[in-house]
């Protein structure tokens, strides 16, 4: 779409970041479905890991990967 590739995203998810890092969470966690690897290349840009798969996460049966960034104080 015409709003992709224009760091929206990156800038909404980083401003989320520096609220949570204010509110002294240690880190962040999201749910992305095992199928979108550009959303998971994407997170990984921001220093997102994935920690584990949860299966049939999503309403159609498909597996979500857990993707997780730890804050450092």
């Amino acid at each position: 779409s015409r709003f992709q590739r224009r760091g929206i995203g990156r800038a909404l998810v980083i401003r989320l970041e520096h609220q949570f890092a204010l509110e002294m969470a240690t880190g962040s966690q999201l749910e992305v479905r095992e199928s979108n690897a550009p959303a998971q290349r994407f997170y990984r840009r921001l220093g997102y890991e994935n920690v584990f798969q949860v299966s049939g996460y999503y309403k159609n049966g498909e597996d979500a990967l857990v993707m997780m960034k730890w804050f450092r104080f």
